[in-house]
């Protein structure tokens, strides 16, 4: 039977990511119309410029609409050598697709953007999970604060920015 040394293969793992971390975003433009394919699969890689999230793993995402226009966020996660991370970052998704040109050229560039946040959020968290809610609100929370564990829940509001603490009732 042969071992294996868990920390070591994540460890391993988070620097394969790491090192193919970069300003580079592929996007599949799949399209359909009323159940009709219109365009086959068609993975096109679009460079992003300005500055970019940190490197790394073990973060959650999600894809908000806000004012009509189409968001993916990236909060927290871990770095092989920083730790846990506390930043949130946003990109255009909606943008991506007005970029194009009819040959599928990209004529301008896609930039990521980094959340400015009011109120006492997550902080440097990893492993943890989120989950859109209908009004737009997004509820964060577990994970891992550093080694420990995390019970915190975390409501974020999209539209002014702002972290809230949730508590739960025990009540039924």
């Amino acid at each position: 039977m042969v071992e294996v040394d868990q920390q070591q293969v994540q460890e391993g793992l988070d620097q394969t990511i790491n090192q193919r971390a970069g300003a580079d975003l592929h996007v599949n433009t799949h399209e359909e119309r009323k159940g009709e394919q219109i365009d086959s699969d068609n993975w096109i890689e679009v460079r992003l410029q300005g500055k970019l999230p940190e490197r790394r793993s073990n973060h959650c995402a999600f894809i908000l609409t806000l004012r009509n226009e189409e968001y993916l966020y990236v909060h927290g996660g871990r770095d092989l050598k920083e730790g846990s991370i506390a930043s949130m970052w946003r990109l255009n998704l909606s943008s991506i697709h007005s970029l194009m040109d009819d040959d599928g050229n990209f004529n301008q560039i896609a930039e990521w953007e980094l959340v400015q946040t009011t109120g006492r959020g997550p902080g440097r968290i990893s492993h943890h999970t989120v989950s859109v809610r209908p009004d737009k609100s997004v509820v964060f929370y577990g994970g891992l604060k550093g080694e420990d564990s995390n019970s915190e829940i975390f409501q974020f509001n999209p539209n002014t920015n702002a972290w809230l603490s949730v508590n739960p009732s025990n009540q039924s």
